[in-house]
């Protein structure tokens, strides 16, 4: 009974991962009409004398014989923050009822007692299904805030005080990117396709496809091992190279590698999976030299955004927020976005709250800056490869330490952009932490 009851379990929460698909669903259906109607409300408010002037200006430098007017950029945020701009109200795709598998994953629980597996292997599968009823409460409380946060908060935890610090100080200190190879998007959608597609055939990962989307970001879905391309989006030289490391060198083969155990959950993620995936990801651009400053201060703008929504905020006041960090339009708008989707998805702490994990958990004690709320991960004195064994949490990966085996590693993409990457990518910038291979295998 026990082999079955975990298969079951697999089975089910690969199920409910590929049909709620939880990031897709927390997307405003009309995000691009509230945009929009935002955009109008910050120009609508703007003085007509003042922004006769500001039109002139604009007018003298594009051509006397063109039209210009207000965009949200030519605003200040104080100027903005003067303002009596209306929240953008977001609608979701219909909810549904989940209650047949709520019913279902609620039975396993009862059943894994009866297992005999052993005690942190039934806690994996606890913490899973934990999880899996988090991401139907969100998916039936679309919009809800109070549903929807609390149940985030149990999936994806909070950010602590000192990756808060951390994010304060990156956003004071850290400079923004010049260099035209982070800045200039000069490959297609076609050239990372083609990359992506070349790194799983040297992985061998066979049972991987590529796909292209309709829009949004790169995404990795272990759940139904596929990685998708927006469509019409241009790369920068630097995202050639990190998005590799990121997305297959790191989530692509955590999952793949997942598979690969008795334990089928470890492919499509056990519970608390998230902060160990988007931390090693960070982590790895770090030690290649491959992430990028406005990379960085993105993900400290994403911790302060969640703070932002945990404090009440609404989400003109977390726009604000982020363009008085300096942050376009464009980019306060998305990072606001994400913090605020659903009701207040509170995830996005993840990627800095992650990578400062796993920096306790493989740095020595003098090399982690501020470790206040890090000393379990401090004490644990792991490897990387622990937690490239599937997509589990940094607690689940040491505990099993030595039960599990990372068939694929990211070295292998590492030591080949040069061969992944099509050409006009400067591969020699790569810089390697000398430590990296000692972090990631104690055969090393």
């Amino acid at each position: 009974m026990s082999n079955k009851t975990l298969k079951d379990i697999d089975r089910a929460i690969r199920e409910l991962r590929s049909e709620i698909e939880i990031y897709s669903r927390v997307t405003p259906e009309n995000s691009e009409e509230a945009r929009k109607k935002f955009e109008e409300s910050i120009k609508g408010e703007v003085p007509e004398s003042e922004a006769s002037v500001r039109e002139d200006v604009v007018n003298e430098v594009v051509s006397d014989t063109v039209a210009s007017s207000i965009t949200p950029d030519d605003l200040g945020a104080e100027e903005i923050r003067e303002q009596d701009i209306e929240d953008p109200e977001f609608e979701y795709i219909d909810q549904e009822s989940f209650e047949d598998v709520r019913r279902e994953l609620a039975r396993f629980e009862r059943d894994l007692d009866e297992t005999d597996a052993s005690e942190t292997v039934k806690e994996m599968y606890r913490d899973t299904i934990e999880e899996g009823m988090a991401l139907i409460d969100i998916a039936e409380n679309l919009g809800d805030p109070e549903a929807v946060q609390e149940a985030s908060r149990r999936i994806y935890g909070e950010p602590s005080e000192s990756t808060v610090e951390w994010a304060d100080e990156v956003l004071q200190n850290e400079e923004s990117a010049d260099d035209p190879r982070y800045t200039e998007g000069r490959f297609s959608t076609t050239d990372m396709k083609e990359s992506l597609e070349k790194t799983l055939a040297l992985l061998d990962m066979e049972e991987w496809t590529v796909d292209t989307r309709e829009k949004g970001s790169m995404k990795v879905n272990a759940a139904n091992q596929e990685v998708s391309v927006p469509e019409g989006r241009e790369f920068t030289e630097n995202e050639m190279m990190r998005l590799l490391v990121h997305e297959i060198g790191t989530h692509a083969l955590r999952g793949a590698n997942g598979y690969k155990q008795e334990f089928g959950v470890m492919g499509s993620g056990t519970g608390h999976y998230h902060q160990a995936a988007e931390g090693i990801a960070f982590f790895l651009e770090e030690a290649t030299g491959l992430s990028n400053p406005d990379n960085k201060k993105k993900y400290a703008a994403r911790v302060k955004s969640v703070e932002s929504v945990m404090d009440g905020n609404d989400f003109t006041d977390t726009y604000i927020m982020n363009r008085e960090f300096g942050f376009d339009h464009d980019k306060a708008w998305n990072i606001s976005l994400r913090a605020h989707r659903g009701g207040g998805f509170i995830k996005d702490h993840i990627y800095a709250e992650g990578f400062r994990q796993i920096e306790a958990y493989l740095k020595e004690s003098d090399d982690v800056e501020n470790s206040d709320g890090l000393e379990e991960f401090m004490a644990m004195d792991g490897h990387l490869e622990d937690l490239m064994a599937g997509k589990i949490s940094v607690e689940q990966g040491y505990n099993l330490r030595g039960e599990l085996e990372a068939e694929y590693s990211p070295m292998t993409v590492i030591e080949n952009l040069d061969y992944l990457t099509p050409d006009g990518v400067d591969t020699s910038v790569v810089d390697v932490d000398p430590r990296l291979q000692q972090w990631y295998s104690q055969a090393s």
